[in-house]
């Protein structure tokens, strides 16, 4: 059984969060838990009533939002609760995950284009997440993934476990995998013998390997997914990596990676 954990803030783009996870992994099986953050709040002894009256408010509306989401999936059980805690939304996730094991994080993310802006909660929790992050941008619609662009760096891959929760959602959508590497010098660079593209963990997933050219990874990645028929766009965040580019503050004060397909950030 997986662990899903979803934060929301009850928004309609953290509405699309929760259905996407509810469409890519498996709803009688696995766990969903949507993880509600209320902020830093002053200490519990300096305003205890206080405290109590808005974790109170915060426990009804979150059961009245979990609610709607099982009316909305009639003759299904789902195995979903809610959570409430207080602190910045990476913190309550990190922390969560200390007493739970957590399997994937799915959330949703605001603005046009579903932009993974610098500094925003989802830009946050897929830079530094210990585990595997989805996006899920407001546009997502539910519907079959055919194929799932793979931005590939061209570096080994240490830890081939990393890599399962890709094989897992291309299995689930019976989707292939496309691992295209951007290059911005012109020049085609194969795949590392122990690279994603190389790896025999994708055996029986139908994938393919090549080499598009371009000045900037975000745009290239951007049309590759408009122009290419892709259901989800999936990156290794490497903290010295090639694609540490898309989560690095000096590249651009406000970088955006705008996509309307999820995007999966496997962590190494």
């Amino acid at each position: 059984m997986a662990q899903i954990l979803i934060p929301t803030d009850m928004s309609e783009g953290s509405r699309t969060a929760v259905l996407f996870a509810l469409n890519a992994f498996d709803t009688e099986k696995d766990q969903f838990t949507l993880l509600l953050s209320i902020g830093d709040t002053p200490r519990p002894n300096l305003f205890p009533e206080f405290i109590q009256y808005v974790k109170r408010q915060a426990h009804e509306e979150l059961d009245a939002f979990v609610a709607q989401i099982r009316n909305a999936h009639p003759g299904k059980t789902l195995n979903l609760r809610g959570v409430v805690e207080n602190g910045s939304v990476f913190a309550v996730i990190e922390g969560f995950g200390l007493n739970n094991p957590v399997d994937m994080v799915v959330m949703g993310t605001r603005g046009e284009g579903g932009a993974l802006k610098w500094g925003s909660n989802a830009e946050v929790v897929a830079r530094n997440a210990s585990g595997p992050v989805i996006v899920v941008p407001p546009e997502w619609k539910a519907g079959p993934i055919e194929k799932i662009l793979y931005a590939d760096d061209r570096e080994e891959v240490d830890n081939l476990k990393t890599l399962l929760p890709l094989v897992q959602l291309a299995k689930h959508y019976d989707a292939g995998i496309d691992f295209v590497h951007v290059s911005k010098e012109g020049v085609v660079r194969e795949p590392d013998p122990g690279s994603a593209g190389r790896s025999d963990i994708f055996k029986g997933i139908k994938t393919s390997n090549a080499t598009t050219m371009g000045t900037t990874v975000t745009e290239n990645l951007a049309q590759l997914v408009d122009g290419g028929g892709y259901g989800m766009l999936a990156i290794m965040h490497r903290r010295l990596g090639w694609l540490d580019a898309l989560f690095h503050r000096s590249v651009a004060k406000r970088m955006a990676l705008n996509t309307t397909v999820p995007l999966l950030v496997l962590h190494e």
